[in-house]
């Protein structure tokens, strides 16, 4: 074998293991982020739902949990304990109803509304443990999608 094709082979190959090494690398790499991802999901989601219990909910609270539920549905139409999509559209449905009565009234109350939202919320964090790491960035890129829309649509 010559000098040359010695030489290409070598590059081929560190090529190839380079190759094979880096998605190994985004493979084990994606498994902390999820982690991560779970557990900032799970503090937003409890912290938010802490301040509104304790009467100091504000709209950014009342905004992480329309993100978390919306994330929820969108996991479920992604086949992701598509069981609870009933739940989740419940606390939807509850969350939209203490929207319309902070409207009205300024103030916020999810008291009457607590549980079912929380049974939504723990649906959603069986979701968030079983998905894969490319379900939660499509479903996350399909929340994104659907509030530009929104956006749009309401201008």
């Amino acid at each position: 074998m010559s000098k040359k094709s010695k030489k290409l082979k070598r590059k081929k190959n560190t090529e190839f293991n380079r190759q094979a090494g880096m998605e190994l690398l985004v493979k084990k790499s994606k498994e902390p982020l999820k982690e991560a991802l779970l557990v900032e999901i799970g503090l937003a989601y409890r912290t938010a739902m802490l301040a509104f219990m304790e009467g100091q909910g504000t709209m950014t609270h009342w905004n992480t949990l329309a993100y978390c539920l919306n994330l929820g549905m969108a996991l479920t139409e992604l086949e992701v304990e598509k069981e609870g999509a009933s739940a989740i559209d419940a606390g939807q449905t509850m969350l939209e109803s203490a929207r319309h009565l902070f409207d009205a009234t300024g103030q916020w109350s999810i008291r009457k509304h607590n549980y079912i939202i929380n049974f939504a919320l723990e649906v959603l964090r069986r979701q968030l443990e079983n998905a894969s790491w490319s379900q939660l960035q499509a479903a996350s890129a399909e929340v994104m999608r659907r509030n530009e829309q929104a956006k749009r649509s309401s201008h």
